[in-house]
Formats: structure tokens, C-alpha cells, sequence
């Protein structure tokens, strides 16, 4: 398995202008909406040496809608069952969920 863009390395929202060398690479990897194919995240040309982190960071984003419903369902279930026993990880969960919807995760 590939491995994705960690996020220390400071993922981060904002706007792109393509450049002359973004549209010489005819193929990149992307994040698609399913209900109309709009394009959400290009992560980077197909092939080459980075081909495999660029597919790597599509799937992850792609699925990152689906992992912030799973971890806001794991806060509820930790805050019902005694919140004081995972009290940091439910704090880092809070934080990082927080953040997410910021889009600020740095």
C-alpha cells in the first residue's frame, strides 16, 4: 500500500492558477464528486517517481468525508461510555475534527 502526504506536512485549502507546467502533464490524479463530476483536489501528475503518493492522497481525500463521519460517531460513543478514560485521545479527536472543518490542520 502507498503511502499518503502525512499530515505534518501541513495540508492546507486554498486556490491554484495553473501554470504552463501543470498543463503540459496531460493525466493527473484526482478527487471527483460523485453526483455531478465536478473536480474537487488534483494530487498530482499520473506516472513518475511520485505517481504512487499522488494516487495515494486522491483515496484519502476522497475518503476523508466518510472518516470525519466515522470520528465524530467515535466522539459520541467515548463521551457516552466516560469520556475521563480516553481523555486525551478525545480531546485530540475534538481538536483534529474542529480543525478539519477550519481547514486548518496544521
Amino acid at each position: 500500500m502507498s503511502k499518503h502526504t502525512p499530515a505534518s506536512d501541513g495540508l492546507r485549502t486554498g486556490i491554484y492558477s495553473t501554470t504552463d507546467k501543470f498543463r503540459e502533464v496531460k493525466k493527473h490524479h484526482a478527487v471527483i464528486a460523485g453526483y455531478n463530476g465536478a473536480l474537487i483536489a488534483v494530487t498530482g501528475p499520473v506516472g513518475g517517481s511520485l505517481d504512487a503518493v499522488s494516487l495515494a492522497n486522491a483515496r484519502l481525500y476522497a475518503a476523508a468525508p466518510k472518516l470525519l463521519e466515522i470520528v465524530e460517531k467515535f466522539i459520541d460513543i467515548v463521551e457516552s461510555a466516560g469520556p475521563e478514560t480516553y481523555a486525551d485521545e478525545l480531546s485530540l479527536a475534538r481538536d483534529t475534527v474542529e480543525k478539519a472543518m477550519k481547514g486548518d490542520l496544521t
